[in-house]
């Protein structure tokens, strides 16, 4: 019998799956996989500029900064037409222990992280589920 292996590396971490030929979808029948898309940051002008943290700014949770710990979190949410983002929920964080996720769905919550959305024909897509990605870096970007 034919048997496939999945091999994917995330953050250093290596994962890997395997099953039998028969039991691979078709990709037809599957439903189409939410597009990534990078996180834009919107400045909020009343807080102060916190640049060691980079654009997160005060969100970066506070044990990571004072580690130095850097990282990402995707989070599946729901796009607007003019960026917003709602019905957020963490889909990966690495490292996993770093409240990255959790930083990442107060900054959507807030509007601090918005992304593009798709464009149709010259017009936003008024909305659809993506996957963003938030960046956690220390220092100026």
């Amino acid at each position: 019998m034919l048997r496939w292996v999945l091999i994917a590396m995330a953050g250093g971490a290596l994962f890997v799956s395997s099953g039998a030929a028969a039991d691979t979808p078709n990709p037809k029948d599957a439903a189409p996989y939410p597009p990534v898309r990078d996180a834009i940051f919107v400045r909020n002008w009343t807080l102060p500029t916190y640049d060691q943290l980079g654009p997160v700014g005060p969100y970066y949770p506070e044990r990571a900064a004072r580690e130095g710990v850097q990282g990402f979190a995707l989070i599946d949410c729901m796009l607007a037409a003019n960026g917003r983002l709602s019905q957020c929920a963490i889909r990966a964080q690495m490292p996993e222990d770093a409240e990255f996720g959790a930083a990442a769905l107060v900054m959507a919550r807030r509007g601090v992280v918005q992304a593009l959305p798709r464009k149709v024909d010259g017009h936003a897509v008024a909305s659809e589920d993506v996957v963003v990605q938030v960046p956690f870096r220390l220092g100026r970007q």
